[in-house]
């Protein structure tokens, strides 16, 4: 096997990963989404590595952008899923944190 050859597998693998991180992200499971995700970011590392300045034919070359389009198009969904899921994390951390807030105010006086 050549190194465009292992170079495209690598993509088609992170693909695959992301693939997946959708899926789980669609079932709002986002505890395997991280898992997913830490394993994403070390290919992703390691394929830097392999693809630095590796030259490619016209047709290796069309399937690597191919790879690369169908990894940012699930990157997008996985966003389009996860934004609003992030946007009510941080609704009940500030509930939490008003609170918090108020009792430190209030909550201390209410036995004087």
């Amino acid at each position: 096997m050549n190194e465009a050859t292992t170079l495209l597998n690598c993509y088609e693998s992170i693909a695959g990963l992301t693939e997946r991180m959708l899926g789980v992200a669609r079932d709002g499971d986002w505890d395997a989404l991280i898992d997913l995700e830490t394993q994403y970011r070390a290919q992703v590392d390691s394929i830097k590595q392999l693809d630095a300045d590796l030259p490619l034919s016209d047709d290796e070359r069309t399937r690597k952008h191919a790879i690369i389009r169908r990894i940012l198009a699930d990157d997008a969904a996985i966003r389009d899923l996860a934004v609003p899921h992030l946007a009510h994390l941080d609704a009940m951390i500030n509930s939490t944190r008003r609170q918090r807030a108020l009792h430190e105010v209030y909550g201390l006086n209410l036995g004087a």
